[in-house]
């Protein structure tokens, strides 16, 4: 999850420095907005997708320990209730 939370700073960060550098240049803001801008929405959007990727891969991984924990639940009780069998004979 830290890792997700940084590279979220870090395109906060890109995109404030991007329109910095846009409006600090005054006068020439259309030069840069109209070639720039796309290129930028395509890299704020491969950002945004490997994002999502490192959300899925930690998603599958709380998934996985709570069901080798539910596995394990599931085994402990079988185990108890063939003890409870026997001890009932």
């Amino acid at each position: 999850m830290r890792a997700v939370i940084n590279s979220e700073r870090i395109v906060n960060y890109l995109i404030w420095v991007f329109f910095v550098l846009v409006f600090l240049s005054g006068s020439t803001i259309l030069v840069y907005i109209i070639p720039t801008f796309p290129l930028f929405l395509i890299f704020v959007f491969l950002i945004e997708m490997i994002l999502v990727a490192k959300m899925l891969r930690v998603i599958r991984k709380i998934n996985r320990i709570k069901g080798v924990q539910k596995n394990l639940h599931i085994k402990a009780n079988a185990n108890i209730d063939l003890l409870d069998i026997e001890n009932y004979n």
